[in-house]
């Protein structure tokens, strides 16, 4: 540290002066030296309860969502769930200390379960593909996976130059350093570090997003986070379980010592949890003025852009230094420049979502990612079709009198953009906006769009109402069928006189229509439907409520299961045994006049994946197992007038 502040310093055992630090990034000096002033900008949080989505809705709170959130209590204290790792005795974390090197003030023999580099590895995956850019050049290391970046962070060499800040090695250190890393890796990550021809490249990793890992089950977004995330309250959990949403939530960044990431701004406009497992951060963060986002944009657009830095340009102003510690962790507004530096070996788990308090500067950013013409792979993923889904639940809100009066500021901006967006885009994105259009009330997404211009007219004449005469829209029915022992294969046995031989109880979860259907649910059915309905083992059958007329029809049709079960025709979307979740069949749309309405769908699901042979069999007297295929039935005969699409309409129908 004295030979980075200090170039002048000399050398306590030779008394020459030391030569002066080179960084892998010309800026990173600029970052450690300049000085700005202090400001109140940033807000300090001691005890983490009293950051709730909830303060940050009221009024009457100090805290607010515009500004930088540093909180120093621990993740912990604000609904989050980061990885820890393994507990270590004095000796063996003495053992240990040589592979990432401490912060200062931590005693390399801290028994802190501190997790480490090799841990992530493991829980991720060694063989996941990585993205790894050298600093210096900013280019892409190809062909990483992650036990490659293991090595790399465990090599002795590199820890040992890092340490010592010298670039000259004793050969018997090098020589046991060889051993530790792929040989192959290590040709490529040497000889052109910081200082020509000598040490290791710095290598940086920002971009691993690990939601679908063994590691998302250790780490948990703060609670605020989760409560005001678009993708965790709009996007549709059937999409999200197939892994179709923008998977942007959960990213590890491991960065060593040394590494530097330029001024930007996070795709989208997205707001950014950051909290450091291990080592420090330092940002540079400047606030979405409307002059500093055009100085920022000019920059962009400069071929001498690596060789500027931002701050020194006429136009930006306000920017703020934030040193980010070990267990603390930062939150960065929507459309906040920053710029990071990286002083020691870093874990830090982070994740970026979209939300309803920061619309109109999320639209600023979309529309300069657009203008300066940022790669589609460096965007927020489907942003488009996330603001379809939210624009949807928004509109409800307001027909409810649901909303805020902070989510209101922009919310014209949006309605505008969604129309603006409806005609246009691909397949996708239109079928995203017919589908929020539907779920509104309405024919189309320009319609949608109008509809929620004219909510937002209404709300401005007569405030956040409900609209009259609106309800909200039904809740579905789950009725769920439970044995009393549905750990066993077979239905125990018991004396005809005692109370397990009585038929099996249903048991209803029923949302708003519980007092119409309490009196008739068990009027429908007789014993023997019961006791064929219960099984030795479980299932679901998830019903779509329209009325409360219907609701009980379809309670009746869901009882008499032996004999609608083989009605059903399974498709390549129907039930398939073993099968775990909820899975809803959808009552047919668009119905032509004249026509009787299609009936709906029955669904069985198991509770538990792994019982599938024992499914197979409760469930033979009901369902005739079929494989699932996704080529469409045959018919089996001709029927003489009638086209191939009529054939095979009458094969589908229920």
């Amino acid at each position: 540290h004295d030979a980075m502040t200090n170039p002048a310093a000399s050398d306590a055992a030779t008394g020459e002066p030391r030569q002066q630090q080179l960084y892998a990034n010309p800026h990173i000096e600029r970052v450690i030296n300049s000085t700005f002033a202090p400001s109140s900008v940033l807000q300090h949080i001691s005890d983490g309860s009293n950051l709730t989505s909830a303060a940050l809705l009221d009024p009457s709170n100090p805290l607010t969502i515009d500004r930088p959130i540093l909180i120093t209590d621990t993740p912990e204290s604000i609904g989050m769930r980061v990885p820890r790792g393994a507990p270590m005795s004095p000796r063996k974390a003495a053992a240990a200390a040589p592979i990432t090197s401490s912060p200062a003030g931590e005693s390399p023999t801290s028994k802190k379960k501190r997790v480490t580099i090799r841990e992530i590895g493991e829980l991720v995956g060694m063989g996941v593909p990585v993205t790894v850019m050298d600093v210096q050049s900013q280019e892409e290391m190809e062909g990483w996976v992650m036990s490659d970046l293991v090595d790399y962070f465990e090599d002795d060499e590199r820890l040992f130059l890092d340490r010592q800040g010298e670039r000259q090695l004793p050969a018997q250190q090098a020589a046991t350093s060889a051993t530790r890393t792929n040989p192959s890796r290590k040709a490529t990550t040497f000889g052109s570090g910081s200082q020509e021809g000598k040490g290791p490249k710095v290598l940086n990793q920002i971009s691993l997003e690990f939601s679908h890992t063994p590691l998302i089950r250790h780490t948990r977004s703060p609670q605020f986070v989760r409560e005001l995330d678009w993708i965790d309250n709009d996007w549709p959990a059937k999409k999200k379980q197939g892994s179709d949403y923008p998977q942007v939530q959960y990213y590890c960044l491991t960065s060593t010592a040394g590494c530097y990431t330029d001024f930007h701004l996070d795709f989208g406009g997205t707001s950014v949890w950051y909290s450091v497992l291990r080592g420090t951060k330092i940002f540079l963060l400047a606030p979405p003025t409307t002059s500093n986002l055009r100085t920022y944009e000019q920059w962009l657009c400069q071929k001498d852009q690596a060789s500027v830095f931002l701050p020194d340009l006429d136009g930006m102003e306000d920017v703020i230094k934030v040193t980010l510690e070990q267990d603390a962790t930062l939150f960065i507004p929507s459309g906040w420049i920053h710029a990071v530096y990286t002083p020691v070996d870093s874990i830090v788990v982070g994740g970026n979502f979209l939300h309803g308090l920061a619309i109109g500067t999320q639209l600023d950013v979309h529309c300069l990612e657009t203008r300066t013409k940022v790669p589609q792979k460096f965007r927020f993923p489907n942003f488009v079709r996330m603001s379809f889904y939210a624009g949807a639940n928004y509109l409800e809100k307001m027909r409810s009198g649901m909303i805020h009066k902070d989510e209101l500021k922009d919310m014209k901006r949006f309605a505008e953009a969604l129309k603006s967006w409806a005609p246009r885009g691909d397949a996708e994105h239109a079928a995203t906006a017919a589908e929020c259009a539907k779920r509104a009330g309405c024919s189309n997404g320009i319609e949608m769009a109008e509809m929620m211009l004219e909510e937002i007219g209404r709300i401005e004449r007569d405030g956040i109402v409900a609209r009259p005469g609106h309800s909200p829209p039904p809740k579905k029915i789950k009725l769920s069928l439970k044995s009393l022992s549905p750990s066993t294969s077979s239905p125990p046995t018991a004396p005809e006189n005692s109370d397990a031989a009585k038929p099996k109880k249903l048991k209803l979860k029923i949302g708003n229509l519980a007092s119409l259907l309490k009196d008739d649910s068990d009027s429908d059915m007789d014993n023997d439907e019961k006791k064929s309905a219960s099984g030795d083992n479980g299932f679901r059958i998830t019903l779509s409520q329209s009325s409360a007329s219907t609701g009980k029809r379809k309670l009746g049709m869901a009882a008499d299961l032996n004999t609608k079960a083989r009605k059903i025709d399974h498709g390549d979307d129907e039930w398939v045994p073993g099968m775990a979740g909820d899975v809803t069949y959808f009552t047919a749309s668009n119905e032509k006049p004249g026509r009787p309405k299609t009936k709906p769908k029955l669904k069985l699901s198991s509770y538990s994946s792994s019982t599938s042979s024992s499914v197979h069999r409760a469930g033979a007297s009901m369902v005739k197992p079929k494989a699932p295929s996704r080529a469409s039935p045959k018919p089996k005969g001709k029927a003489k007038g009638m086209s191939a699409r009529a054939r095979l309409n009458k094969k589908m129908k229920f």
